[in-house]
């Protein structure tokens, strides 16, 4: 669905507060929590903003430069030399799914059965300058920080870079209807599992108060984290006895890591957790 000129304009005053390469979120469709889906940003060449909602997938293009009588765009506003903005920001050159990525980035969400409505859901991406590719997490609507995932050999970095405002530990929580929450232990996991339960990554092998309070919503607990070492295999039983302490029912998986399973295995998964 193809977005008026007339709606992208509404958003007129979003738009100016934009430098060339910035982007923004904001509400279009769906309502409730994460309802700021409305992705908005302005190219780096600062001709054009592009609009695409990762909800209902309406779009468009409309020109920085349009001369209307009625509703002329302003050049967008600059920062003051030296400002720090509070706000954890995303890479300027992110590129969500259906634009160029490179090959390697490409194969590495799609090995997993991750699909291009996943991608645009969570608002994965992926950042040229960075080499990597970018997992956002959002708390109800704000961005709480992202992760960069190391795709290339040669990159001499940490598999793993995370960006997050101060004083915030990172985890993401996909809520679902059901009496069962699942927690693992890395993004696209989550996403993943999703599609059967309602499911939080815990970005790690911890456990805070958050995690433990939103677990309080359901009546059993899964933990199934990727069970690729022994010290992992260990921090299941530590985070197990944490979550009996809630008084909740808990289960854990010790088999493979949740995100190599195919959706016939999750469907089967989703039976013998039953």
């Amino acid at each position: 669905m193809k977005l008026t000129r007339q709606e992208m304009m509404q958003y007129k005053d979003l738009l100016e507060n934009l430098e060339p390469g910035d982007q923004t979120y904001t509400f279009h469709c769906k309502q409730g929590d994460q309802n700021d889906r409305l992705n908005i940003k302005f190219d780096s060449s600062g001709e054009y903003y592009l609009f695409h909602c990762l909800h209902c997938g309406a779009g468009g293009r409309l020109n920085s430069r349009a001369h209307s009588a009625t509703a002329r765009l302003q050049r967008p506003k600059r920062y003051p030399e030296g400002h720090v903005s509070k706000f954890v920001r995303l890479p300027e050159d992110l590129r969500i799914a259906g634009e160029t990525w490179d090959v390697r980035a490409t194969h590495w969400v799609k090995q997993y059965g991750i699909t291009d409505e996943e991608l645009l859901w969570n608002g994965i991406g992926y950042s040229p300058s960075r080499g990597r590719v970018i997992l956002p997490v959002y708390r109800e609507t704000e961005l709480q920080g992202y992760l960069e995932r190391k795709i290339f050999d040669e990159d001499p970095g940490p598999k793993y870079i995370e960006r997050r405002k101060p004083d915030t530990r990172l985890w993401k929580y996909i809520e679902k209807d059901s009496d069962t929450v699942v927690l693992v232990e890395d993004y696209l996991s989550c996403v993943k599992v999703s599609r059967v339960y309602a499911c939080i990554a815990l970005l790690g092998v911890q456990v805070n108060d958050e995690i433990l309070s939103t677990c309080l919503k359901y009546n059993r607990v899964v933990i199934f984290l990727d069970n690729d070492n022994a010290k992992v295999k260990s921090r299941q039983l530590q985070i197990r006895d944490q979550v009996q302490l809630l008084g909740k029912e808990v289960q854990v998986i010790q088999s493979t890591d949740p995100k190599k399973l195919s959706d016939d295995e999750l469907r089967l998964s989703e039976d013998v957790w039953t």
